[in-house]
């Protein structure tokens, strides 16, 4: 599993996906419909068991919907992880819908393993994550943030995750992405004034574990 708050880099000679992983609380205020989604996650936890996916009312998710995946991870192997849902506004390869399609059979293999990686960290965990991507793929640029909930049948063992997308600029991450520098505020809440620290993260190859 990757440390949270590093950078972390997949490239092949065409294609490149840089990826600031973080934990849920250190979500930007630029994403700030995410803080929602995350409070609604919260909310369907009993006893400290993860969210069934029955549970998901898609009414309570209707501002981000569009931009919401749902992919299956019941199969062990992460290459069998499966798309149940895609976002119909999420403009990747054009707005190609990947509905019923296997993470693994993703062109790209930078993409596919950073989001295999992804995927496979959540589950693994049980933790909600949080990244903000830019990816360079067939010579166009994508920029977002990215929320990853865990979800389970039995409450324990992750069986589907809800992905929350947010498309952003990507001028207001290649700086922060490509730089390993990162610049949050001390609180969570987009509303909040408090004031702004600068870390700096080293760049780790995506083919690594740490």
């Amino acid at each position: 599993m990757h440390s949270p708050g590093k950078l972390v880099e997949f490239k092949d000679r065409q294609d490149v996906v840089r990826a600031l992983r973080w934990p849920s609380e250190c979500i930007s205020p630029e994403d700030a419909q995410f803080f929602d989604v995350l409070r609604y996650w919260e909310s369907l936890r009993r006893g400290g068991l993860l969210p069934e996916p029955r549970a998901i009312d898609p009414i309570m998710l209707k501002p981000v919907l569009g931009w919401v995946h749902k992919v299956d991870t019941s199969d062990p192997d992460p290459r069998n992880y499966f798309f149940r849902l895609w976002g119909s506004n999420v403009g990747l390869e054009q707005y190609v819908p990947f509905k019923g399609m296997r993470v693994s059979e993703y062109p790209s293999t930078p993409y596919r393993d950073a989001v295999m990686q992804d995927y496979h960290d959540v589950v693994g965990s049980g933790v909600p994550a949080y990244q903000q991507v830019l990816a360079t793929l067939r010579y166009r640029e994508y920029a977002y943030g990215r929320l990853i909930l865990p979800l389970a049948a039995d409450g324990r063992r992750v069986t589907q995750l809800l992905v929350c997308v947010h498309d952003r600029p990507a001028e207001t991450l290649s700086e922060r992405v490509t730089g390993g520098t990162w610049v949050m505020r001390s609180g969570t809440r987009a509303d909040e004034t408090s004031s702004h620290s600068t870390q700096r993260f080293a760049i780790i190859d995506g083919g690594k574990r740490h």
